[in-house]
């Protein structure tokens, strides 16, 4: 028979490991430098002003709309379904921008996907909109580019 002292142990010490999982932390906004998953072109445009460029992709993902530091694609007459930042002006939260060290978006975001800790390459994490996650790109120990990116 357990005892009341012993259930009660269990209990907090279960609550102290989960407070220190990735499960725990703050769920990323599906965002990149306040341009959001869904977003209309119209909210696009007046938060970043006028792309350089717009490109019909003919595919799903149409139009490219490239700005200076990140790229947007838009659902087929729809709202914001990926965004591309290579800018530190353009972050999922702070400090994971594009530039900051890989150390520093790791204490930020805790492990990926892929594994126990950030490396080389695509770095996968879960955010705050079903069927999206945020792709960390790093090289040589610096965030290249994220990326957020949904399934249709």
């Amino acid at each position: 028979m357990r005892t009341p002292g012993a259930i009660l142990a269990v209990l907090f010490a279960s609550v102290g490991w989960c407070a220190g999982t990735p499960q725990s932390r703050e769920p990323i906004k599906p965002e990149l430098g306040g341009v959001a998953l869904g977003d209309i072109r119209g909210a696009v445009e007046k938060r970043l002003g006028k792309p350089r460029r717009v490109t019909s992709t003919g595919d799903a993902l149409t139009p490219e709309l490239r700005f200076p530091g990140i790229t947007v694609w838009l659902w087929k007459g729809g709202g914001v379904a990926q965004i591309r930042s290579t800018s530190p002006r353009y972050c999922a939260r702070s400090p994971v921008c594009p530039g900051a060290s890989a150390s520093a978006a790791a204490t930020a975001l805790g492990p990926p996907q892929e594994g126990p800790r950030i490396r080389e390459g695509v770095n996968s994490y879960t955010v705050a909109a079903e069927a999206c996650w945020l792709e960390v790109l790093v090289g040589k120990a610096v965030v290249t580019s994220l990326e957020l990116k949904c399934q249709p």
